[in-house]
């Protein structure tokens, strides 16, 4: 593991598997013993959401998975280092964390008024859409029976009727009534 500072990030077209939500930054190794910068700056991989300035402890990561190289990753971001009793680097929560600058307020909002804006955005569109729907259901050539006509069919009963006239072989050659049916109720009547 080693001591580094973020010096800033890069940015990637693609990540492999391994590094999906890592942040990739550049990172320069720093003298334990000066605080200072010492060396190259290199590539870091980094989840745990460390800021550009901070100082973090990087290590080389690897999955063990076959074919898998090992990734330098942020393993740390100390608050604090303190050896031999002397504290060598503090940095406080209040310095992580920063808080964003107040907005001023614009006089330009006051005369705009996105509500009144989108109401009448909707209203247009609404009816736009009713007009749309009423051409529509014009255009539509419905050859629909009113329900109160198919609702006769559905309350007519079914009687067995002898269709003597009607005789059929079956496959012994032997001659067999066929027996057939006719409506009784709306539009018709018993056959005779």
């Amino acid at each position: 593991m080693q001591l580094a500072k973020i010096i800033g990030n890069a940015k990637s077209i693609t990540k492999s598997d391994e590094l999906y939500g890592a942040e990739l930054l550049v990172a320069v190794p720093v003298d334990m013993e000066t605080m200072q910068e010492a060396g190259k700056p290199f590539l870091v991989a980094d989840k745990l959401g460390a800021q550009e300035g901070q100082l973090v402890v990087c290590a080389a990561v690897c999955t063990f998975q076959q074919g898998d190289t090992a990734i330098n990753m942020v393993v740390a971001i100390p608050e604090s280092l303190i050896w031999n009793g002397e504290e060598r680097f503090g940095q406080t929560v209040e310095h992580i964390i920063e808080e964003p600058e107040p907005v001023p307020p614009q006089d330009s909002l006051e005369e705009f008024d996105p509500v009144s804006s989108l109401t009448a955005e909707f209203k247009a569109l609404h009816q736009e859409l009713d007009r749309l729907s009423a051409d529509e259901a014009a255009k539509q050539n419905t050859n629909a029976v009113p329900y109160e006509e198919y609702a006769k069919y559905l309350t007519t009963d079914f009687e067995p009727v002898d269709a003597s006239a009607q005789k059929t072989e079956t496959a012994e050659g032997t001659k067999q009534k066929k027996t057939g049916y006719s409506r009784v109720g709306y539009r018709s009547e018993r056959k005779k």
